[in-house]
C-alpha cells in the first residue's frame, strides 16, 4: 500500500529502480489464486506504473496472469475483478495512446523497444477473450438484480463491477 502512495507522487518517482525490480514480486502475488488485500495493492501499483508508461514490457505475463481471474465472473463480492478490468483497460488506454502517436508521427518521450510496441499491439487479442466475458457477465449482473433479490452483491459492488466492465469496454473499441 505504501507503494502505491508512493508511485502515485509522481513518474519521476515511479521510474525509480525500485518499482522496476518490483515487478516480478507483483507478478507473484498475481499467481495467487485467493485473491486478497496483497493482490489488491498489487493492481494498483501495477495500473499506476502503466499510467506512466512504465512496465509496458510486462503486459504479456501481466494478462496471461490476471485473465483466469476474469475468466470466472463470479458473483462474490470478495472478488477483484473489478481491479482487474480497470488494469485491463489501462493496457488498451496504453496501447491507444502509443498507436495514436505512431499513427500522426508524434515523437514519443522515450521510444519504446519493439517487443513492447509488438506487446501493445497484441494486447487487443490477448484481451479479446476477457472483453466477450466481460460483455456475457454485464447482461447476467443487470437481470440478477430484478431476479434474485438474495444476491450476495451489494448494490455498490454491482455499480462498481458494471462501471469497470463498462471502462474496458470503452477502452477496448
Amino acid at each position: 500500500q505504501l507503494l502505491c502512495i508512493i508511485a502515485r507522487q509522481s513518474r519521476d518517482v515511479a521510474q525509480l529502480e525500485l518499482f522496476e525490480t518490483i515487478i516480478p514480486d507483483l507478478q507473484a502475488i498475481l499467481c495467487m489464486s485467493e485473491e486478497s488485500g496483497p493482490q489488491k495493492w498489487s493492481l494498483i501499483l501495477l495500473r499506476t506504473l502503466l499510467q506512466y508508461g512504465l512496465s509496458l514490457q510486462h503486459t504479456q505475463s501481466i494478462i496471461s496472469l490476471a485473465t483466469p481471474h476474469i475468466t470466472v465472473m463470479s458473483d462474490d463480492p470478495h472478488k477483484l475483478s473489478a481491479e482487474y478490468l480497470t488494469l485491463f483497460a489501462r493496457i488498451c488506454d496504453c496501447a491507444r495512446a502509443y498507436s495514436a502517436q505512431r499513427k500522426e508521427n508524434v515523437e514519443i518521450r522515450a521510444t519504446p523497444d519493439p517487443e513492447v510496441l509488438d506487446n501493445l499491439a497484441m494486447s487487443g487479442i490477448w484481451l479479446s477473450s476477457s472483453v466477450k466475458t466481460c460483455v456475457n457477465s454485464l447482461v447476467s449482473i443487470r437481470d440478477s438484480s430484478l431476479s434474485a433479490p438474495n444476491y450476495p452483491m451489494t448494490r455498490f459492488q454491482k455499480m462498481r463491477l458494471s462501471a469497470a466492465q463498462l471502462r474496458l469496454l470503452s477502452a477496448f473499441t
